[in-house]
């Protein structure tokens, strides 16, 4: 039984070979198949496709924050437009309120001044009067 344990033993052995062959065979295939894979989608845009598709939802998920972010943006722009008109109508009417006090400060200043003017005729007058009523004074002692 020798001849026959020795000759199980080389077919056992072939057959192990053939089976690492074949493993080996097969794993080959497989990356023969994934670059055919990859090659056939490069050439008909597979490869592209995938990425565009990928790239469309990480940008248009960027794309419609800051569309979110623009119209947050517009709302207050529009909220501080409509303040600050409001303010312009307040600057515009206090502008001419001041203008009014302006004009009247103005008047009041004429009118001082012709006040004292008129004080100064009045003083003027008034020691004119003074001297005069002095003067007749000492003519009525000299004539008596």
């Amino acid at each position: 039984m020798g001849i026959f344990d020795s000759q199980m033993q080389f077919l056992k052995e072939q057959v192990t070979a053939l089976g690492d062959s074949l493993g080996d065979l097969q794993k080959r295939l497989a990356q023969l198949q994934a670059h055919a894979t990859a090659g056939l989608d490069t050439i008909s845009g597979k490869a592209i496709e995938d990425k565009v598709r990928e790239y469309s939802e990480v940008y248009g998920e960027v794309l419609l924050g800051l569309h979110r972010d623009l119209e947050s943006l517009r709302s207050i722009v529009q909220r501080f437009q409509s303040e600050t008109s409001g303010l312009a109508v307040t600057m515009e009417g206090l502008s001419r309120l001041a203008q009014n006090l302006n004009e009247k400060s103005m008047s009041m200043q004429n009118d001082l001044a012709d006040q004292a003017k008129k004080t100064q005729w009045l003083r003027l007058l008034c020691i004119f009067s003074y001297v005069f009523a002095f003067g007749l004074m000492v003519a009525a002692w000299l004539i008596r």
